[in-house]
């Protein structure tokens, strides 16, 4: 497991350093600049909307405690030796060395967004669009190279994180070559001559981290390797899609799933977007007893969601509970490597309650026209000032980029460039930049670009 905690390049240590490798991961992604931009950036409902919904940091943080509070159920049922874990008992001691510390899956639930450009999905589908021939966009792809390159931490390395922090975030463990298929694209025209959905990314990482991923995956056997890229195939109608992923990796997945399912929904039933009857039609009892965990009380529940604020908390707190208690452990006897062997995973019942709340998001909220047209708004914006931004960088783009730019060795990677800078961009500052470049009467030249 040594090896797990190697970093990408040299490392320069501080004198009378206390910190652990994992300490100090944690203090350079919360004290990093990317990190900051997640407070600017949509996570369901806009920036700027409102003062309550969550932003993509606050998601961030709910995720990181989300994924502690599992790390800590899963050691203290290890310990007990809980036949409901679904592990044999012999694999228990086993797992318990395996488990992330407390600053390890913070770290890597913190930094899981980190690489999501502005207005969310409608951004992402924007950078892809105009990166399609080059290499193409994904939020998570993009996740990897900012911890890995990009972060102004080291000249050549980012982050310089460890090896098991980053193969925690590697959600996606192929690039985007390896599961794009481009057929589904149109050559040519305007983003908003095409629908939304033809234009989404494949999930990936980057082919411009290769080389990182190879140097991820160098302590696992040739046979692990496969195995953990295996996919999906591309069909006609559809990218292919990665199906394995690491431990650490699925106990982040599962807190970005109960957060998102359960937090995103307590934002929409306060403003008023989810309403009763619209849970009681999710929640039919004689349609869906039998799927739901025997835990969930729905009338109960639904008298604390759409109680009083301290009782919708209440209601919040034992789902999240209830949910984390419910998480068992699979092995995969193919792999080797104990890290790749073992995936943290929800049963059947509980997944499927998980997939009503999502669905209540997403019909009530995201699907709204009036979030649609805020999407779609945040998507021109980014594809607008991409293209203004490549058709002249020298003059639109700021100075050090000009020169990383002009030293590109190839299209791709100057475009890169290009796609890296909108990418970093929060949605207020994306939203300035489109307003000064086009809107008559607004921007000075002496705003801060």
């Amino acid at each position: 497991m040594k090896n797990l905690y190697e970093r990408l390049g040299p490392d320069s240590g501080r004198a009378f350093e206390t910190r652990s490798a994992n300490e100090r991961d944690y203090a350079r992604i919360v004290h990093s600049a990317a990190f900051r931009r997640l407070q600017g950036k949509t996570q369901t409902l806009g920036v700027g909307e409102s003062d309550f919904p969550r932003t993509r940091l606050t998601h961030s943080l709910e995720v990181s405690r989300v994924g502690v509070g599992i790390v800590h159920s899963l050691k203290k049922r290890l310990g007990k030796g809980d036949d409901g874990l679904g592990l044999p008992a012999v694999k228990h001691a086993e797992v318990t060395e395996l488990m992330p510390s407390d600053q390890l899956m913070q770290s890597i639930c913190l930094a899981h967004d980190i690489g999501h450009p502005p207005f969310g999905h409608g951004g992402e589908v924007a950078l892809n669009f105009h990166m399609r021939h080059f290499g193409g966009f994904e939020g998570n792809g993009q996740t990897l190279r900012i911890l890995s390159r990009l972060e102004a931490y080291t000249p050549q390395h980012g982050m310089n994180l460890t090896r098991r922090a980053l193969l925690g975030v590697l959600k996606y463990p192929l690039p985007f070559s390896a599961v794009v298929n481009s057929s589904l694209w149109p050559e040519g025209g305007n983003l908003a001559d095409h629908p939304i959905e033809r234009m989404k990314p494949p999930k990936c990482y980057l082919d411009s981290e290769q080389d990182v991923v190879n140097w991820l995956l160098e302590p696992f056997s040739e046979q692990d390797r496969g195995y953990l890229q295996a996919s999906q195939p591309i069909s006609e109608f559809g990218h292919g899609k990665p199906l394995c992923k690491a431990f650490d990796t699925s106990i982040m997945e599962l807190a970005d799933d109960i957060s998102y399912g359960v937090h995103d929904l307590e934002d929409a039933v306060s403003l008023g977007l989810v309403r009763r009857d619209d849970w009681r039609h999710t929640f039919d009892v004689q349609a869906q007893a039998a799927e739901l965990p025997g835990w969930f009380d729905e009338p109960r529940l639904f008298g604390l969601f759409f109680g009083q604020p301290y009782e919708r908390k209440e209601a919040i707190g034992e789902i999240v509970h209830r949910l984390m208690l419910g998480i068992q452990l699979s092995a995969d006897e193919r792999f080797e490597h104990v890290l790749l062997a073992h995936q943290a995973v929800l049963p059947a019942p509980e997944r499927h309650l998980l997939r009503c709340l999502h669905g209540m998001v997403v019909r009530h909220v995201i699907g709204l026209p009036a979030v649609q047209m805020l999407e779609y708004k945040g998507q021109q914006m980014v594809s607008e000032l991409f293209r203004v931004f490549a058709g002249d960088p020298r003059r639109f783009l700021p100075e050090a980029l000009v020169r990383r730019h002009g030293e590109a060795a190839s299209k791709t990677d100057a475009l890169r460039v290009v796609c890296d800078h909108v990418a970093s961009l929060s949605d207020d500052h994306a939203a300035r930049l489109y307003q000064k470049l086009f809107l008559p009467k607004m921007g000075s030249a002496f705003d801060v670009m």
